[in-house]
């Protein structure tokens, strides 16, 4: 399974970054996830990681027994 966590710098040194970004359609706002890749904001990400995410893997959780 697949998720999103907080990007730290040095734990996740050259993996794909994501920005979270909303788009308003009308009354609704969806949000979306888009991947960085512009060099500089790159560089940026490592002095304001809170604004990042990035993919990790995690194990899948054994089916329940109901």
């Amino acid at each position: 399974m697949i998720r999103y966590v907080d990007y730290d710098p040095k734990r996740h040194k050259g993996k794909t970054l994501y920005e979270m970004r909303d788009r308003r359609d009308g009354d609704m706002i969806a949000t979306y996830l888009a991947e960085v890749t512009d060099p500089e904001q790159i560089k940026a990400a490592e002095q304001t990681p809170w604004y990042y995410l990035v993919q990790e893997e995690v194990p899948d959780e054994a089916p329940s027994a109901d």
